[in-house]
């Protein structure tokens, strides 16, 4: 699996968790930029390789099943390994 692949994965997943309306309803623009300068910082790129990425992210969600169904995959498995909700 390539890096871009992986981090937008990375993306769809903290989205999801953090903010599902974005990534179903909105854009970018809205999305908290703390958020981002969090995960920026965390993963050791910038904020605006991330900010970028976003809207790609959000596309992809909704546009290809395949990765609609990583994002929820990892997602649940986040979920039930942290007993998360």
């Amino acid at each position: 699996m390539n890096i871009t692949l992986e981090r937008n994965l990375l993306l769809a997943v903290v989205l999801l968790f953090y903010h599902p309306e974005k990534i179903l309803h909105s854009n970018f623009l809205k999305t908290k930029h703390r958020l981002i300068k969090t995960l920026s910082s965390n993963l050791g790129t910038t904020v605006d390789v991330l900010s970028q990425s976003v809207p790609s992210v959000i596309v992809a969600f909704k546009a290809y099943e395949d990765f609609r169904t990583e994002v929820y995959r990892l997602y649940e498995l986040i979920k039930t390994e942290n007993q998360f909700f």
